[in-house]
């Protein structure tokens, strides 16, 4: 068949989609790394870095990371990334292995504050009606259900022809617009980056004329 796997940084896979992708290495001074932590906007850059990895996923984004990591000759501890207590937990399935005692009896600090905040939601939230039984869609442990988000007013009025002022890219002109499920891609030709295609509902930029 056509089944493969792509590898990539996340920079690399901006303006990209695939029906599942998987984040790995969520892990504290792996990502966000040890640097960011100390640098200006460090650790705010790498969470938007975080964002841009998970809605590259049109139906599944599994997310994972490592108990203990081998590293300058010894096996290290290792903890989850602050990142993941920024999802909301009614996007997470457990697994169940992730909620096992460890040996010594205790069991994960992380997903447990998780399911009791989620348990807790439950119980603050009314039924809608006595004797409807409650529908359940979550996704499997660290999957992430990707939302749809609104085009800016400006992407929204984009056309073919417009010439754009992007971002990163410059000025260029819209050479075609796509719709695909969801969501609208513009091509562009832009005067010093050349031909680039742009995913409206993330792309930053103005329409010149």
């Amino acid at each position: 068949g056509n089944e493969k796997v792509t590898l990539m940084t996340v920079h690399s896979a901006k303006g990209l989609e695939f029906n599942h992708v998987f984040v790995v290495g969520m892990e504290e001074d792996l990502f966000p790394s040890s640097m960011a932590k100390f640098e200006p906007r460090g650790l705010e850059e790498e969470r938007r870095l975080f964002y841009v990895a998970i809605t590259r996923a049109k139906k599944t984004c599994t997310v994972t990371f490592a108990r203990s990591r081998f590293r300058n000759g010894s096996t290290n501890a290792t903890r989850e990334s602050q990142f993941l207590k920024d999802i909301d937990p009614r996007f997470l399935l457990m697994d169940q292995k992730t909620l096992t005692p460890a040996r010594d009896g205790a069991v994960d600090g992380f997903w447990e504050s998780l399911r009791q905040k989620r348990e807790s939601r439950a119980l603050d939230k009314p039924s809608a009606a006595a004797g409807i039984k409650r529908q359940t869609n979550r996704v499997p442990v660290g999957r992430i259900e990707n939302s749809s988000m609104q085009l800016s007013e400006e992407a929204g009025q984009l056309k073919e022809g417009n010439v754009i002022e992007h971002e990163r890219f410059g000025r260029g002109i819209v050479t075609s617009i796509e719709q695909s499920g969801g969501d609208k891609r513009a091509f562009v030709d832009f005067d010093s980056a050349g031909q680039k295609q742009l995913l409206l509902k993330f792309a930053k930029f103005r329409i010149v004329q």
